[in-house]
């Protein structure tokens, strides 16, 4: 996958991670929560069983066919107070609300213009696209969409975090927190190129500045990849697994004649070493794809209809049941030495 990070988009993750939702978090936290294929449709349209023998589809009151609000309500249990119970933290969604890749727009800083400062101006600023039934049906700017209903604006907010904290998760982990990093053919998530890509990448080797700045020989290239079978298409190249890049990154001992016709240990360098490999995985992961990847990749259904992702601290959930005093005095003196807590959540059609 791609994970080129705009400019708009770097300042706005910028501002994100020294926000009060991240830098000022006490013992803070991320759930990722991803809302399996088929979960929405059920939402909507739940089915129940009569008797044995009859199955029936109804919609009950609380159910709507067209709602795309989703509520996802947040749970904490303490392990070591069972007497002590929380208040739940919710969290509101639209399931039809996306932000693409040039969502955000926020004021680049120049000589003329002032960069957005607080995450609220970056929500105003950034547009939001619906999508019902895989047809774009608006595309607004946040600002223009809170003047229209005020209600909506902690919407907004939550896609915004969970946008901005999954560039952050990708530039720090690598990790794709999206419903395309997530899918049923586990192999498109491999470094694989198709063969376009291949030779591609073989012919800039051989390009003496694209090869200083790629750091790769045609000879590196050909020994890091290997022919693999997708979907019965074989033009689709990997990289070898660990052990057999890790034998290229090993000097090479390989027995040969010398002048006195004695055979000999002879050490050659290694093919690779960690840098070249590094190098390898981003050219095969966010590079040279090449069209029959990026075919095969978009045709692969992903495991979730949504996943969104929301930032939270311990001291997020206000104590509903203190249980006995000694719980309680127990608990306030120790709470901000350690965490040890379950979370969990539901999720449910909104309003």
């Amino acid at each position: 996958l791609n994970f080129t990070t705009s400019q708009n988009e770097r300042l706005a993750a910028d501002i994100f991670a020294a926000s009060d939702e991240v830098a000022d978090q006490n013992r803070g936290f991320a759930l990722s929560i991803g809302f399996p294929v088929g979960m929405m449709r059920n939402l909507r349209k739940p089915k129940f069983t009569a008797t044995a023998s009859e199955t029936t589809e109804s919609v009950p009151f609380s159910a709507d066919p067209d709602a795309s609000r989703v509520v996802i309500t947040v749970y904490r249990e303490e392990e070591l107070y069972r007497g002590i119970t929380f208040s739940e933290v919710e969290f509101e969604f639209d399931t039809e609300i996306f932000i693409l890749p040039d969502g955000i727009k926020i004021e680049v800083p120049d000589d003329t213009t002032t960069a957005a400062q607080t995450l609220s101006e970056i929500v105003e600023t950034t547009t939001f696209t619906r999508i019902t039934s895989g047809i774009i049906a608006s595309q607004d700017l946040g600002i223009d969409l809170i003047n229209n209903d005020p209600t909506i604006t902690s919407v907004l907010e939550n896609h915004v975090k969970s946008y901005l904290f999954r560039i952050l998760m990708r530039e720090i982990a690598g990790i794709d927190l999206s419903e395309a990093g997530f899918l049923f053919f586990n192999s498109l998530q491999e470094n694989v190129i198709d063969l376009d890509g291949y030779k591609a990448l073989r012919e800039f080797s051989k390009v003496e500045s694209i090869r200083k700045l790629l750091g790769l020989t045609v000879e590196q290239v050909s020994r890091a990849f290997e022919e693999t079978t997708i979907l019965g298409n074989r033009n689709f190249r990997k990289l070898k697994n660990s052990q057999a890049l890790i034998t290229l990154c090993n000097p090479q001992v390989k027995k040969e004649m010398n002048e006195y016709g004695q055979m000999i240990d002879v050490e050659y360098p290694p093919v690779l070493n960690k840098g070249k490999v590094e190098n390898l995985v981003l050219q095969s992961s966010s590079g040279i794809l090449g069209p029959e990847t990026r075919k095969t990749r978009i045709l692969s259904p992903s495991m979730f209809d949504r996943i969104f992702t929301v930032v939270l601290s311990p001291d997020d959930f206000e104590i509903d049941d203190a249980g006995t005093y000694q719980q309680e005095a127990t608990y306030i003196q120790s709470s901000d030495d350690f965490d040890i807590n379950g979370y969990y959540c539901e999720v449910k059609l909104g309003e």
